[in-house]
C-alpha cells in the first residue's frame, strides 16, 4: 500500500488580532511565520506535521467536521486575501492538489489541478489522458 503525502502552505496576509490568530493556529495544529514587525506584519502558514495529511478538515476538540476557510475568514485582515495551497498524492502513482482564496466576508474560490483536464481540452481541442 502507498503512502499518501501532501503538502501545505499559504501566502502571506494580515490578521485583524494577532493574538487570537496565533491562539487559533495553535488550537488547529497549523504552524505560521510572521513575516515583518507590528501592524503591517504578515503571516503564513502550513498544517505540515508528521500526523497531517493537508489542510484538517476534522478535529475531535472541534466536535467533528472543521471548516478552516470559513474560521479563518474573519481572522484576516480587511484588505487582505489568504490563499490556502495544497499538493498531495501517492508518489509515482497520482498527484493533485488545489488553491482556495479565502475573503475576509467569507467568500471562497477554489482551483483544483485537475482542471487542467477540461482546460487543456478547450485550448487544444483534444482530451488529455487523466492519471492513473
Amino acid at each position: 500500500m502507498q503512502t499518501y503525502i501532501a503538502a501545505t502552505q499559504s501566502n502571506k496576509f494580515r490578521v485583524v488580532d494577532q493574538r487570537l490568530f496565533e491562539f487559533w493556529c495553535g488550537t488547529r495544529g497549523l504552524a505560521f511565520t510572521i513575516h515583518g514587525e507590528g501592524s503591517e506584519a504578515r503571516y503564513s502558514l502550513t498544517a505540515d506535521r508528521p500526523h497531517m495529511t493537508g489542510w484538517p478538515t476534522f478535529l475531535k476538540a472541534a466536535g467533528g467536521d472543521l471548516d478552516i476557510a470559513a474560521e479563518l475568514a474573519p481572522l484576516i485582515h480587511p484588505h487582505d486575501i489568504a490563499v490556502l495551497f495544497e499538493s498531495s498524492g501517492y508518489p509515482g502513482t497520482y498527484a493533485g492538489g488545489f488553491a482556495k482564496a479565502v475573503h475576509p466576508d467569507g467568500r471562497t474560490v477554489t482551483l483544483a489541478l485537475t482542471d487542467i483536464y477540461a482546460k487543456a481540452a478547450t485550448v487544444f481541442r483534444q482530451a488529455a489522458a487523466p492519471q492513473v
